[in-house]
């Protein structure tokens, strides 16, 4: 009897029946489907932002002009020149127009100023539903949250798999996703950002459990066909979510399609089984017998259930291949081998890399020319295929060789998309779905070998860590659009032609300029004397008189004053705006020597000499705009699009107001700026880095504004008819002024400042600029012309630098811009005088000089 329970024959026909229990079968493909269900529904909510979240098409509405009115049409009063998005131009006079009043092209008064209310093309996104107008970031920010939310599931998913099972793990994430239907009944931002995070951080974890269960239900010999079973359960969940959001249109409807069955999910707890692997990886070797006879049952083996229970612990886990788990030493030599640490380390990096990609061509597709759900569902229905490709070349060809033809491809054609003309929109949409195959190509590939490379008993933690690195290249894939940014023409300038017009967010005198009695309004800079009186101060002859003073009248007669402080102004309208834009909170006596302001200013002073390059007071401003605004956290948002880079850490360098030798001067600022003002909406700028932020802030993006009643005078008489011989007495004339004010007054004439425009800023720096801003209208309004023919589609850049330094060497124009900017231009000019020696120009050699003698 004993020698016929351990015959060699029998226990070979028992391994042969295991192995048939290990081979795909009918319970196996069921499993499959459960587990394919369950990502198809998962994959919608994972990219439900790209239509949910998606930008509609608005325009500001203006109460007083058109009350009821909800057309999306700009009215014909609308002036040319002002953004019909973001901004709206101001009436004349009273505000309080009746509704059945019309406003025409005369009603304003050529300034602009922020919206508040939008007209929406449609309710379709929560862009309408939640009055997101103007604020892109938010938008885009939606898609960066529920991958940040991905991030913290992947990183106690796979740990939660190991600890508690497969099957609990998947079941939890299935129904856990399914909490976003919350987001019906939200009306705020915030709350809803919440609930994004949410339910990613409960249901993105089926990304990592669902293909570790698929890879030990269908067996080792199965892992490439699982890898692309996997991906295609996701694809086709993709393309179902895009034929929805096609069909339902809004939003709300969308939302609860795809998340209100996830809650079905619970019947998961008696159809699908865990996995028999990590049953005996667990020592759980009654459920793994359980489990065993099930999958003998449906796939109707030949096998007797008592040759199951009577076959022993070891002899099952050696038949499958697997070692009982020791896990805390099994987890130390992970971490301890450095071949495993490394394999961790490139997986990581592959997966990050796969997922910025993936993920980037998902939110940009929707961006190409054409229908965007058809672009959506052909960008999804291109990754058939490149699935397809990936499994023949994974076994023809091998992993590696495989993922670096699919970087390759997909490299290629992105860039090639990049370049190609706007008119052959075919083209971008084929050369953009090529790359999208090649994308497909790696994420199938790394997602696949990863899966190789670990073992067993830490397959889903270490599997997970390489998913985090996933989800940050996620997190960072709907930020794109925003990236890149720079002011492109719509249509065709000529030279000479006016771009735009703009106000600035907040401007400000520079603190020297005003000491020495450059009198402007304290608003827009205006200056507050008229071109004689200018020029007599200047030059100190009282007794001369300006001809034609008529072509350039200053209206002093409209000057208003603070009340309180004695804050002079060049109209009412300029004193109401400060006041309800900053100067509520930053009104003060002049006179008191002790007033915080009027200490930070002082010793601002002493640190910041002319010729100078910003102010304190703008920072100043800058705070008190945002804590005076109705919504301090827009506001402050607002400020924070702007660039604000303290250090570029690629080209090692540092903005020139915050080197090592200023640390205690700005700690002294910080302290007196704290003094001055403060608050829990900028408690943020307030912090040693905080502050340094917006230091940086205001000297990368503060535009210098000059005004001088002398020059507006002499550029209203160049415009005068008058014979030959008068204007060539007047040109002499005009040059002995000159002459006589430099002499008493050097070459600083001008009112100055500088002020944060939000569109000019946008426009990218060129040594060989295609537009300008100049200062037309005597204030701090600026205007961005055109210098040359700028066609459709072309960026549209400035100089940062004024004339006299673009005439400098590219030695000096880098180093002023490496300074002030942080960045190292590469402009065409610059590229094409690349082969100049790295040397200084003359102007700034003898400046050197001067510096060191002193």
């Amino acid at each position: 009897m004993t020698a016929q329970k351990t015959a060699p024959v029998k226990k070979i026909e028992s391994v042969d029946v295991f192995t048939k229990i290990q081979q795909f079968g009918v319970f196996q493909t069921i499993q499959y489907l459960y587990i394919c269900l369950s990502l198809l529904m998962v994959s919608m909510t994972h990219v439900n932002y790209v239509f949910v979240a998606e930008h509609v098409n608005y325009r500001c509405r203006m109460p007083e002009c058109e009350d009821g009115n909800q057309n999306l049409t700009i009215p014909s009063w609308w002036p040319e020149d002002v953004d019909s998005k973001c901004y709206k131009p101001m009436l004349k006079g009273p505000t309080d127009i009746f509704s059945n009043q019309t406003c025409t092209n005369t009603s304003f008064t050529g300034v602009i100023e922020e919206c508040q209310e939008w007209i929406y093309e449609n309710y379709d996104s929560i862009v309408a539903e939640l009055n997101l107008a103007c604020q892109s970031l938010k938008i885009n920010f939606v898609g960066g949250v529920h991958n940040t939310g991905m991030i913290v599931s992947m990183m106690f998913t796979g740990w939660l798999a190991d600890k508690m099972g497969r099957k609990p793990t998947m079941i939890i994430c299935a129904v856990g996703a399914s909490v976003g239907l919350f987001k019906l009944f939200v009306t705020d931002y915030y709350p809803y950002i919440a609930l994004e995070f949410l339910e990613a951080v409960m249901g993105a974890g089926l990304y990592t459990v669902a293909v570790v269960l698929m890879i030990e239900v269908g067996g080792n010999s199965k892992r490439v066909l699982t890898g692309i079973i996997f991906s295609y359960a996701v694809y086709v969940g993709e393309i179902v979510f895009a034929f929805l959001a096609m069909s339902l249109k809004y939003w709300k409807w969308l939302v609860l399609v795809v998340y209100a069955p996830m809650m079905l999910f619970v019947l998961y707890i008696f159809l699908v089984k865990e996995s028999t692997r990590w049953q005996m990886l667990r020592g759980r070797m009654e459920e793994a017998r359980k489990t065993l006879k099930i999958i003998v049952k449906v796939n109707k083996i030949e096998m007797d259930e008592a040759e199951i229970d009577g076959t022993s612990d070891e002899d099952l886990r050696l038949m499958f291949d697997v070692v009982e788990e020791k896990e805390k030493e099994d987890f130390k030599v992970i971490l301890g081998s450095k071949e495993m640490m490394t394999r961790l380390t490139v997986t990581s990096f592959c997966l990050f890399t796969s997922s910025f990609l993936y993920y980037g061509a998902l939110v940009h597709c929707v961006l190409l020319p054409g229908d965007k759900y058809v672009n959506f569902i052909l960008s999804a229905l291109t990754s058939f295929p490149g699935e397809m490709i990936a499994y023949y070349t994974f076994n023809k060809f091998g992993r590696k060789l495989t993922m670096q033809f699919g970087y390759l491809v997909s490299a290629t054609f992105l860039i090639a998309q990049n370049y190609s003309p706007d008119s052959l929109s075919w083209l971008k949409v084929l050369f953009f779905l090529l790359s999208k195959l090649g994308v497909v190509i790696c994420f199938t590939g790394v997602y696949t070998y990863s899966m190789e490379l670990f073992p067993t008993s830490v397959r889903g933690t270490l599997f997970g860590i390489g998913n985090t690195a996933a989800r940050i290249g996620g997190v960072l894939a709907p930020l794109t659009p925003l990236l890149g940014k720079g002011l492109y023409a719509t249509k065709k300038y000529d030279q000479g032609d006016v771009i735009l017009e703009e106000d600035p967010l907040v401007s400000c005198q520079f603190s020297w300029n005003a000491a020495y009695r450059y009198l402007a309004c304290d608003h827009c800079m205006r200056p507050l004397e008229t071109p004689e009186r200018n020029v007599r101060r200047l030059s100190c002859k009282p007794d001369i008189i300006l001809p034609y003073s008529d072509s350039c009248e200053t209206n002093l007669e409209s000057m208003s004053m603070c009340d309180h402080c004695g804050t002079q102004y060049c109209s009412e309208e300029c004193r109401q705006r400060a006041y309800g834009t900053y100067h509520r909170l930053l009104c003060h006596d002049t006179s008191d020597a002790q007033h915080p302001i009027v200490v930070l200013v002082e010793a601002w002073k002493q640190m910041h000499y002319p010729p100078e390059t910003t102010s304190i007071m703008l920072l100043v401003r800058i705070l008190a705009y945002i804590t005076q605004s109705p919504d301090p956290s827009a506001a402050a948002a607002k400020v924070k699009q702007f660039c604000h880079r303290t250090v570029n850490e690629d080209a090692e360098l540092v903005h020139k107001l915050l080197g090592e030798q200023f640390t205690d001067q700005l700690n002294t600022l910080r302290e007196l700026t704290i003094n001055v003002i403060s608050g829990e909406h900028i408690q943020q700028f307030l912090t040693p880095e905080g502050f340094c932020t917006l230091m940086a802030l205001v000297g990368t993006n503060g535009q210098g504004i000059g005004t001088s009643p002398l020059a507006m005078w002499v550029n209203a008489v160049q415009e005068l008819t008058m014979s030959d011989d008068e204007r060539q007495q007047l040109d002499l004339f005009i040059d002995k002024l000159y002459q006589y004010v430099e002499e008493e007054s050097g070459t600083f004439l001008n009112t100055e400042g500088s002020g944060l425009f939000q569109l000019q800023s946008a426009c990218n720096h060129s040594c060989a600029p295609n537009a300008e801003s100049t200062f037309p209208y005597g204030n701090h309004r600026v205007q961005l012309k055109a210098l040359k023919p700028i066609m459709p589609g072309e960026e549209i850049c400035i100089s940062y630098l004024d004339e006299c330094a673009l005439q400098r060497s590219r030695h000096s124009r880098q180093k002023e811009l490496a300074q002030n900017y942080l960045f190292v231009c590469w402009c065409e000019r610059c590229s094409l005088q690349s082969s100049q020696p790295d040397c200084t120009s003359e102007e700034d050699m003898s400046d050197e000089e001067i510096d060191a003698d002193d």
